[in-house]
């Protein structure tokens, strides 16, 4: 009997390393708000459904005898208890408190999503950790590779009705459905694939994590995302700076793979332009603009900001409950919004983290989420 639970904890435990790398594969690309449907299946139920597995798991195989060391710090224990302690606080103090808890029926990011996330990293460090960095890091870098394949397909004008993307011209918003969520992911996703490049043991996974590297900067840089762009820039300028210090010849090559991008980018531009194509926003366009804050997205994302400090200030504490921005900014709306967005439309989102922290948990919610190591 001790022989059959030790091969149903081995199996337990090799279920339970793919599911991580499954989720680490989906999360970059379901959990951003406004990605919330595939068919009639609501993505963040996968990300939930995928840890609650993982938990059921782990206490089946703590019944089996099987010993379970959480290897997690004591401090980010604690900083998860007391951010879990403070988002529910908040939630029950809240005008909404049901949304707070749930989720909006659009984003689904309440108390409940984020506890699931919280979860997320003491379950991993059940496992072991060194086993299993890489092959996360192989299936973060995965999902940003297909999504930026999925939306240059989208340039050449593939139907993918049946994902439910939205079309922004030639700015790439994939499976992340807009563009200002695409070159979030992408920015975060391009660091790991760098990291795979560094941390390459042979040709063929250098080649790989290459290439993965060049595609998802490509994807990054064709979000004609201006925030992704400069986060891009500075990472790229402190990574160089590191990699010339160790490693040379893949400094180079990374510093050459970006500049071909780059290339590649203006001939990709002056096609497009040549063809008659109508775009939105060019690459040329988005850098010349990034200055003018009276009319466009720079406008709409300065009176956000402006706005969310107000209303921040008037719930300082515990703010307006997770996932409550729109209720947070409904009694500050003004016609003039009209002018640079849809009329009656409503941010569901500051634009800013520190700020969406500040307004939805409080200043414990943002100290405690700034401080978790």
């Amino acid at each position: 009997m001790s022989i059959n639970i030790q091969k149903m904890g081995a199996f337990l435990d090799r279920a339970s390393e793919i599911i991580i790398i499954l989720l680490f594969f989906i999360l970059p690309i379901f959990i951003w708000p406004g990605i919330f449907e595939i068919g009639s299946l609501d993505k963040i139920v996968i990300i939930r459904t995928g840890i609650e597995v993982l938990l059921l798991f782990k206490i089946i195989t703590w019944l089996g005898g099987q010993k379970i060391e959480i290897k997690l710090p004591k401090i980010c224990l604690w900083f998860i208890f007391l951010l879990a302690s403070s988002g529910l606080v908040s939630s029950l103090l809240s005008d909404l408190p049901y949304q707070a808890i749930w989720g909006s029926p659009a984003r689904s990011m309440g108390l409940i999503t984020w506890l699931h996330i919280w979860m997320l990293p003491i379950l991993i460090s059940t496992f072991d950790t060194k086993k299993i960095v890489k092959p996360i890091m192989f299936g973060l870098a995965l999902s940003g590779f297909s999504a930026v394949v999925i939306g240059l397909m989208q340039f050449s004008f593939f139907d993918f009705s049946f994902l439910n993307l939205n079309n922004y011209n030639l700015r790439l918003s994939s499976t992340f459905t807009h563009p200002a969520f695409a070159g979030s992911a992408l920015l975060l996703l391009s660091s790991v694939a760098a990291w795979l490049i560094y941390n390459a043991k042979s040709k063929l996974d250098y080649i790989i994590s290459y290439i993965t590297f060049v595609v998802i900067v490509l994807g990054l840089v064709n979000t004609q995302t201006r925030a992704a762009w400069l986060g891009f820039l500075v990472s790229v300028v402190i990574f160089v700076f590191l990699l010339l210090k160790t490693k040379y010849k893949k400094a180079f090559a990374i510093t050459a793979g970006i500049i071909c991008i780059v290339i590649g980018i203006y001939l990709v531009s002056t096609y497009n332009s040549e063809r008659n194509v109508h775009i939105s926003g060019s690459v040329t366009n988005r850098i010349l603009n990034v200055t003018n804050v009276k009319y466009g997205s720079s406008a709409v994302r300065l009176n956000t900001w402006q706005t969310g400090l107000l209303a921040a200030s008037n719930k300082p504490i515990f703010g307006y409950g997770l996932d409550n921005q729109m209720e947070a900014y409904y009694p500050y709306y003004t016609p003039e919004w009209g002018i640079n967005e849809k009329i009656n439309s409503l941010p569901d989102r500051a634009h800013n983290e520190l700020l969406d922290w500040q307004l939805t948990g409080g200043i414990f919610g943002l100290i405690l989420n700034r401080l978790l190591p």
